[in-house]
């Protein structure tokens, strides 16, 4: 077995701890915006809303706007903290990991790390650094609060509706919060992974996209699954996880043929199909586990137009996304395989 094969079975083991401390992370987050909740509830029960006038309508809005404010910062700065918790812990981890197979290696700092991290942008933000991430979701969050309030007093609801309005946020909040949490860590985890790698390039050809077998797995994370890339900062030539918002996929480097040769005990990869948990052989990449899958599981997973194109028209998952990652629509698809949609009679 390959170097780069047990290295990449020590990283997968790594990825199963950063989703369980994103885990409490989420949780802790869904305290802050319960906090947000009940204190609006709070300034807006007793309250006959509809008597108001538009001066204390403004002054009661104005407060709660500053309420929330005040929690959903508290809540930023909470998670702006986290991350730069998590950057230290993965630098720690990054150079002790690449310790245990080679005997010598440059370490990465936890200042460069923490430049690499908060100076990069998150093309998934519109390209916005974390920072500023994290300080758009505060101010979206803040105004969604604020704005359920106002549509429902120029509606005319009752009061209780419109403290329902304000409730019926809450899990959405919590469920963007997650979102934002699990993607910033694992953009953290693949840059600091990155830069280690980067440190030490001498040792290694390049990076390998990891995905998670699974039926969660996305089209654009199945599709790169075993594609092994040249280090760079060009998001085409050089992708990297996370490709999607809560994106589980990460990176494990392709170590030099001649360090290769060092590992002989196997490590197997942990894929969930239809028959649940299995073992697979660490070689399986994504598409060749996947057609392994019956009919109704692989319809599931992308489709039952796309599913048939894979089956029945030998179609490549990487066929199902163009250059740039983004999953072609059935429309565009049909324009670029027009003999495969005729092949399987769709």
């Amino acid at each position: 077995m390959a170097l780069s094969d047990e290295i990449q079975d020590a990283i997968t083991r790594h990825q199963i701890y950063l989703l369980r401390y994103s885990a409490g992370r989420e949780k802790e987050a869904g305290e802050y915006i319960n906090s947000a909740t009940l204190m609006i509830q709070g300034l807006l029960e007793d309250r006959d809303l509809s008597s108001m006038d538009g001066m204390r309508l403004r002054m009661l809005l104005d407060e709660i706007e500053q309420f929330s404010e005040a929690i959903y910062a508290d809540l930023e700065e909470k998670i702006l903290d986290d991350l730069e918790d998590l950057s230290n812990q993965e630098s720690d981890w990054a150079t002790s990991m690449l310790s245990r197979y080679f005997d010598e290696v440059t370490d990465i700092s936890r200042l460069d790390t923490q430049i690499s991290v908060f100076a990069g942008v998150l093309t998934l933000l519109g390209g916005l650094k974390l920072r500023d991430g994290t300080a758009n979701f505060r101010r979206k969050k803040v105004q969604q609060n604020v704005q359920a309030i106002r549509d429902g007093v120029t509606l005319r609801e009752p009061d209780e509706a419109i403290i329902q309005r304000v409730r019926s946020l809450n899990p959405l909040h919590k469920k963007q919060a997650s979102s934002l949490i699990r993607t910033m860590n694992n953009h953290v985890s693949v840059k600091t992974r990155d830069l280690a790698l980067r440190q030490n390039i001498g040792l290694f050809d390049g990076y390998e996209w990891v995905a998670v077998l699974d039926s969660r797995t996305s089209i654009i994370c199945a599709s790169r699954d075993g594609q092994v890339y040249p280090f760079g900062d060009d998001p085409i030539i050089s992708p990297k996880p996370p490709a999607h918002f809560s994106c589980r996929s990460t990176i494990t480097p392709k170590v030099k043929p001649e360090f290769e040769d060092r590992v002989k005990k196997p490590a197997p990869r942990t894929a969930t199909g239809a028959k649940g948990k299995t073992k697979v052989r660490e070689t399986t990449t994504y598409e060749s586990w996947l057609r392994r899958q019956p009919k109704d599981f692989v319809d599931d997973v992308l489709g039952r137009t796309r599913g048939a194109l894979f089956r029945r028209g030998k179609l490549p998952i990487s066929k199902f996304v163009d250059e740039s990652g983004k999953t072609l629509t059935l429309d565009e698809l049909r324009k670029v395989e027009p003999e495969v949609f005729n092949r399987v009679k769709l």
